[in-house]
């Protein structure tokens, strides 16, 4: 949104059990949301060739998570690295 909106300040929402944060970034914005950007234009690019999208929560949360059937993070997780670094 930083980057659509070319805006000069945001902030991230930190969600820490009951308590919620709000982070600023420490970087400069726009360069973050170019960086962004050129990231996420990567990650389709490798998805529109058929690569899966990877699941990036952190495993105290995904425990939880109800499409964990989805992204089968518990396979793909147990795969050598070589392996899972294909789509990520």
């Amino acid at each position: 949104y930083a980057w659509a909106h070319q805006a000069t300040e945001a902030q991230f929402v930190s969600l820490d059990g009951e308590e919620v944060k709000s982070i600023a970034p420490t970087h400069d914005l726009a360069l973050l949301a170019e960086l962004n950007i050129a990231r996420l234009t990567q990650v389709m690019g490798r998805v529109r060739n058929g690569a899966g999208l990877p699941a990036n929560g952190i495993d105290a949360v995904c425990a939880h998570c109800e499409m964990r059937g989805l992204c089968r993070k518990g396979e793909w997780t147990s795969l050598p690295t070589p392996l899972r670094g294909r789509d990520g």
